[in-house]
């Protein structure tokens, strides 16, 4: 057999056989790496998972816990004020506490329809594209690391060094990033459910104010109103009552002037021979009792008079009267209604500052589970990356191993091969002798009387 085919069977040989090793090589280390992210990844979906778990159920609570508040005021609003008020007014007052628990019923199912669902969907997807993006990086570093060490060849082992540090480095800061930009999302995300919080509480003052305040104002102008009408009725009756009485006096007054004239006419004449004067007389008393009936009718005028100004004068004081009365009721009620609500208005407040101790306590209670979750995690990692450590040193030192015994048999090949060539040139050499012992004249030794291969050797040998 030719040296040059020895030469290419043998680096077709080392070529094969360093391939294979670097592919066992990087098949275990591809194992241990994808086995690490398979569980800091289950970790991070895990805690995620308990995180969106809990935020959901605190929105469910706080959305029951409203939604009762509501219908409990809602029932407490409608039993007092059909206690206080008529049928016509309480009918009114139920629609429109109907209509506004209604209301609010349909922008709480709004709210929860859509507030927590898409936005746990919307973290969900995030997360997956994060996941996706990451696994297409790393697709594509490790097709840049296959091609980068397919083609070098020597210092193998100090740049699998180097380079697994800087993942390792790399590895860390990412970690560190990712936990950073996870707080700063738990505390965003807080900050608003608390805005959300207190703008629902606001908007539920103003609504509970503006709600007591239009039922107050109802129920003034309602009692205004029944307190004009009676006040309009007693004025009618006195009126017809003084007119009715009016018209039966002129009647008494006049049937007694119709009694007095027929009781005048029917006396019977006096016999007086001086009819004359009689007639006289009778024109003389008639006229008088003229003039006393145009008196009495004067003075019927005047007392009239004075009497519908005594009438109109007993209707102002009492108008007067009516209104400061109402003026006093209406600031009463203003400040009855002032105590009341500022009464409310502490007692919320104090709610309110009782469950933001509470809120406080528990928020402070999950910071220290986080705290200890991310103490028990570190003392996981250390444990983990001190196990890692090992299993790499040993490795490592089993890979030097391996690749001095691989050296050291090279080495001792290439003696081996040397030796071979030395063999095959020494034949050589005495086969061309003998041949040119053998030959009579020695140009017929000529390289185009060879074979190829023969042709090359001796190229080599020259």
């Amino acid at each position: 057999m030719a040296s040059i085919e020895l030469e290419r069977m043998y680096d077709a040989w080392r070529k094969r056989d360093q391939a294979q090793c670097q592919k066992a090589m990087f098949s275990v280390r591809y194992r241990t790496v994808m086995n690490e992210l398979s569980a800091n990844l289950e970790a991070r979906r895990a805690k995620l998972y308990d995180l969106f778990e809990r935020e959901k159920a605190e929105n469910l609570n706080a959305c029951s816990a409203k939604l009762h508040a509501e219908e409990t005021a809602r029932k407490e609003a409608i039993v007092a004020e059909a206690a206080a008020i008529k049928e016509l007014i309480k009918s009114k007052n139920a629609e429109v506490a109907e209509r506004e628990y209604q209301r609010l019923l349909h922008v709480s199912s709004d709210e929860y329809r859509l507030c927590r669902p898409k936005i746990y969907k919307r973290e969900i997807l995030k997360d997956q594209r994060a996941i996706n993006e990451f696994k297409k990086q790393k697709e594509a570093y490790e097709k840049a690391r296959d091609m980068i060490l397919v083609q070098q060849h020597d210092g193998f082992s100090r740049r699998l060094s180097e380079a697994d540090q800087t993942r390792i480095e790399d590895g860390k800061t990412n970690n560190k990033a990712h936990q950073n930009f996870l707080l700063q999302q738990i505390a965003e995300r807080e900050e608003k459910r608390k805005l959300e919080e207190v703008n629902k509480l606001n908007d539920y003052k103003e609504l509970e104010e503006t709600m007591r305040a239009e039922a107050e104002l109802q129920k003034q102008k309602t009692l205004q109103r029944i307190e004009t009408r009676r006040k309009l009725s007693e004025n009618l009756q006195s009126q017809m009552e003084a007119v009715r009485m009016k018209l039966k006096r002129e009647e008494d007054e006049n049937a007694t002037i119709d009694k007095a004239i027929s009781k005048r006419w029917q006396m019977k004449e006096p016999l007086n021979p001086d009819r004359r004067e009689h007639l006289k007389s009778l024109n003389r008393d008639a006229k008088f009792f003229l003039e006393y009936q145009q008196q009495v009718r004067d003075h019927r005028r005047c007392m009239a008079a004075e009497a519908d100004k005594q009438r109109d004068e007993l209707a102002e004081e009492y108008r007067r009267k009516q209104q400061e009365r109402g003026r006093t009721r209406s600031c009463f009620v203003q400040q009855l209604n002032k105590e009341t609500f500022e009464a409310h208005k502490g007692a919320l407040d104090e709610k309110l500052k009782h469950r933001a101790a509470l809120k406080a306590q528990k928020l402070e209670e999950e910071t220290r589970d986080l705290l200890e979750d991310k103490r028990q995690e570190a003392e996981m990692r250390k444990a983990l990356k001190t196990s890692t450590e090992s299993k790499r040193k040993a490795l490592r030192l089993s890979l030097m191993k391996q690749l001095e015994e691989i050296c050291l048999r090279r080495k001792q090949e290439a003696e081996e091969i040397e030796r071979e060539k030395a063999a095959y040139r020494l034949a050589d050499e005495a086969y061309q002798t003998k041949m040119k012992n053998l030959v009579c004249d020695e140009k017929m030794w000529d390289e185009c009387s060879l074979h190829p291969w023969r042709r090359i050797g001796l190229k080599r040998t020259a």
